[in-house]
C-alpha cells in the first residue's frame, strides 16, 4: 500500500481512515493543501453494536446488529473491527459476515480465554469525512499532507493515549492506478486462480498492499510522477510484484523462490524503458512534444550514445577495446 494518499482535482473527496487503536473519540484530520488549512471531524461508519455473549465456537457473538443494517462493513474492506470486552481486553477483528438473527461471524477465533458470557461493544475500525472540492482545490498540489489524531480507548481504567497518524496527499488530474483487480490478476496469473487465502473474499487486499507508486516512480525522471503516465503500462508488472509477495511469504509455493521477483522487476524495467505519457506539464492535455519527450530529464531513457560511440571509434578519439580478447577491458 502506498505511503501516498491521492485526490482529484476540483472533486469531493473521501477520506476514509482505519485507526491503529480504539479510539475514545472521533478523530480529527488536518488537510493542508497549498495555502489552505482545514481540520474535518470524521465519523465512524456505524454505531457500535452491543455484545451479550461469545459462542463456543469463540469465533461468532451475539449482538444487536441485523445484517441488513451492516451492509458493507463484513469482509475484506468495511469489515474491521474492534471488540471490546471491558475487563476481558480489546481485540482486533475482522467481521465476516452479519446473520439476520445479530449473529455476527469472524474471521478468527478469540483466544479461550474469554469467557463466553463477556459483553461489551463491537466498534466498526472504519472512519471517514468528505474533503470538499473547495478544499481540493482546482490546482495540481503534490505537496500536500493529511494528519490524524485521536486519544485510543484503552478502557475506563486507563487515562489513554495521544495518538497521531498522517502522511502525504497529493492533488492531481488522474489519480495513479494500474487498474489492477481479482479478476485481471487471475488473468495475468492463472496459477492463483482458486487459491485465495481463507477467509479472504478475492486477492484484493494484497494488491492494495502492493505500492506500485512507488516502484513506479523509482524509474522515473526527479521531475516526474506516476499519475503522468499511463496507470494501465504497469498492469503486468503489479500483478507479477502481486505474485512475487505471495511466493516471498510462503503462500505459494516455487521450487525457484527467487524467480517470480526476478519476472516482476524485468517487467518493471521493460515497461520504464519505453514511458507511456500523459500529461508532463499538468496542463491536462497531452502536448505533441509530451508523445515524445525530450526533456533533459529524461535523456537517460530515451537516448542512445550508440553514433556517437560509433564515429569516436571510427575517429580513433576512443579506444575500442577487442570483445574476443578478455583482457583487453
Amino acid at each position: 500500500m502506498s505511503h501516498v494518499r491521492q485526490a482529484q482535482t476540483g472533486q469531493d473527496h473521501v477520506f476514509v481512515f482505519r485507526p491503529s487503536r480504539l479510539p475514545s473519540a472521533a478523530p480529527s484530520l488536518r488537510v493542508v493543501i497549498g495555502a489552505t488549512d482545514s481540520t474535518l471531524a470524521m465519523s465512524a461508519v456505524r454505531v457500535a453494536a452491543s455484545v451479550t455473549a461469545v459462542d463456543a465456537s469463540m469465533a461468532a457473538l451475539a449482538t444487536d446488529a441485523t445484517g441488513a443494517a451492516a451492509r458493507g462493513l463484513a469482509g475484506d474492506e468495511g469489515g474491521q473491527a474492534w471488540l471490546d470486552l471491558g475487563a476481558h481486553g480489546q481485540y482486533p477483528v475482522r467481521v465476516l459476515r452479519v446473520d439476520a438473527d445479530g449473529t455476527v461471524v469472524l474471521d478468527e477465533a478469540l483466544p479461550h480465554s474469554v469467557p463466553l458470557t463477556a459483553a461489551g461493544s463491537l466498534n466498526w475500525n472504519v472512519w471517514s469525512v468528505t474533503i470538499p472540492a473547495a478544499t481540493i482545490g482546482a490546482a495540481v498540489v503534490r505537496g500536500g499532507r493529511w494528519d490524524a489524531t485521536w486519544v485510543a480507548d484503552l478502557g475506563a481504567d486507563h487515562p489513554g493515549l495521544s495518538m497521531h497518524d498522517g502522511g502525504s496527499l497529493r492533488v492531481v488530474r488522474r489519480p495513479f492506478s494500474t487498474g489492477l483487480t481479482h479478476d485481471t490478476l487471475l488473468e495475468h496469473v492463472p496459477p492463483l486462480r482458486g487459491r485465495v487465502p481463507d477467509p479472504q473474499e478475492s486477492f484484493q487486499p494484497q494488491i492494495d498492499l502492493t505500492d506500485m507508486l512507488s516502484l513506479v516512480e523509482s524509474c522515473l525522471p526527479s521531475n516526474a510522477f506516476a499519475d503522468m503516465t499511463v496507470g494501465e503500462q504497469w498492469q503486468r508488472a503489479h500483478a507479477m510484484f502481486v505474485f512475487a509477495h505471495l511466493v516471498d511469504v510462503g503462500f505459494i509455493r516455487s521450487d525457484d523462490l527467487d524467480r517470480p521477483r526476478a519476472l516482476a522487476e524485468a517487467e518493471l524495467a521493460r515497461q520504464c524503458a519505453r514511458i507511456g505519457w500523459l500529461d508532463l506539464d499538468d496542463d491536462g492535455v497531452v502536448d505533441d512534444d509530451e508523445v515524445l519527450p525530450v526533456d533533459s530529464g529524461l535523456a537517460g531513457l530515451i537516448t542512445s550514445h550508440a553514433p556517437t560511440l560509433a564515429a569516436e571509434y571510427t575517429a580513433g578519439t576512443r579506444y575500442r577495446p577487442r570483445l574476443d580478447n578478455e583482457n583487453d577491458r
